[in-house]
């Protein structure tokens, strides 16, 4: 993945949960072409909480997200 493009799919994710990304731990990115729309999957950690979100690959919107007890 381009640093930049990833750098844009992290900062929407952390926006969305109020965070940044010192507050946060074991950030990844990765892209996900299983499903019908291509999307890329953000996950980290704060607080006792996991979160994971899925980001529409051509639109940069966020399509879904989960926070739970880690």
């Amino acid at each position: 993945l381009c640093v930049y493009l990833v750098l844009i799919l992290e900062s929407a994710a952390l926006d969305h949960a109020g965070l940044t990304e010192a507050q946060v731990t074991e950030l990844e990115t990765e892209l996900d072409t299983d499903s019908l729309t291509a999307h890329y999957d953000v996950e980290f950690k704060c607080g006792g909480f996991e979160y994971e979100y899925k980001i529409n690959a051509k639109s940069g919107k966020v399509i879904s997200f989960e926070k739970e007890r880690d």
